[in-house]
């Protein structure tokens, strides 16, 4: 029986992360079925024994997020594809909205949910976090609105005193805003696609530096554009819970650098 989705996490030494990841998986309550695959790119750790425990695990022939995703989707079969990153958090509802979404709305080709970084992180990048947030208090007092309505969201644990907030609150305008603008993007903690659309589009692509999901997104719109059919979007009630590790300064910057519209 060929299952409704298939959630493909690739990985390459997330010991620390892997573990929780696949438990709130676990913890997903719906009436799709379900299945779940890693796909490691050749970690040195503990990593692959760790998945083992849980879930079917697949080596990857080349190490690449992009190179993963594409093998694993190629190995398994299911109407919809979840890409996750290994230190993604799901709430409990993903699947089911997500295939809710899907079926209501045929035109549908693509979905997610934005991103709500956790966790602390030290150094340079926390400081400009905290200098930024006291400068921007102000203007973002004025999507107080905003804020209250994120409060009352499940699993949206935001709080003003963290500093997290801020930069949350942010993320949150940015994809709201590309997407009343139909420049909709994915984030790629968390990226849903009907299979024969990924099929269609040839997969991902592995950029020479950042931005698999930024050029994946791209792609996808520009083939919507050409079709003059199908959608892209984000569920702004869907938050998931990401590492904050990803906003390391060097990282950050070629991101921003590289970010094409």
């Amino acid at each position: 029986m060929v299952p409704d989705f298939v959630i493909i996490i690739p990985t390459y030494n997330e010991e620390k992360t892997i573990e929780e990841t696949l438990h709130y998986i676990k913890k997903q309550r719906t009436q799709a079925s379900v299945r779940v695959v890693v796909v490691d790119g050749g970690s040195t750790d503990r990593t692959v024994e760790i998945a083992n425990k849980n879930v079917k695990v697949l080596q990857s022939p080349k190490k690449g997020k992009a190179y993963q995703l594409n093998f694993a989707a190629s190995q398994t079969n299911s109407k919809f594809l979840i890409f996750l990153d290994a230190d993604t958090h799901l709430p409990f509802n993903y699947v089911e909205r997500v295939h809710h979404e899907f079926q209501k709305d045929s035109e549908l080709w693509a979905c997610g949910g934005p991103i709500m970084y956790t966790g602390r992180r030290f150094g340079v990048w926390h400081t400009f976090v905290v200098i930024q947030a006291m400068i921007d208090f102000p203007s973002f007092a004025f999507f107080n609105y905003i804020w209250v309505l994120l409060q009352r969201l499940p699993n949206a644990h935001y709080k003003i005193r963290q500093v997290n907030f801020f930069y949350n609150l942010s993320m949150f305008l940015y994809y709201t805003i590309r997407q009343v603008f139909r420049f909709t993007e994915f984030t790629g903690s968390n990226i849903c696609i009907r299979r024969k659309i990924f099929e269609k589009i040839g997969g991902f692509r592995q950029p020479p530096k950042l931005g698999v999901d930024m050029l994946f997104s791209t792609i996808l719109r520009k083939y919507i554009q050409k079709e003059r059919r199908g959608k892209m979007k984000i569920i702004h009630s869907l938050f998931v819970e990401t590492d904050v590790r990803h906003l390391a300064t060097v990282r950050s910057l070629k991101r921003l650098i590289q970010h094409r519209i």
